[in-house]
């Protein structure tokens, strides 16, 4: 269980957390939170970049998602 700290430019630091509540990441203060159908479906498609080029909003975020696989990893379906 991590605990975000701050964001400074593109790095977010945390801490390690003992909180027994956890959040699920929401936008639109939850008003438009990911459905399990769609978080799934998004999981598939990043898991699938040879797919891309099929969708526009995936051609557009294209260049943004290898950055994050070079720096960090893009979520995947299998992390448990």
């Amino acid at each position: 269980m991590l605990r975000l700290v701050q964001v400074k430019g593109m790095t977010a630091y945390v801490r390690a957390s003992t909180a027994r509540r956890t959040q699920v990441p929401r936008w639109q203060g939850g008003r438009l939170p990911l459905s399990v159908e769609l978080a799934d479906s998004v999981l598939e498609l990043l898991g699938a970049p040879e797919e891309w080029a099929k969708h526009p909003e995936m051609q557009a975020a294209a260049p943004l998602l290898e950055v994050q696989a070079r720096w960090s990893a893009l979520p995947a379906i299998d992390c448990s």
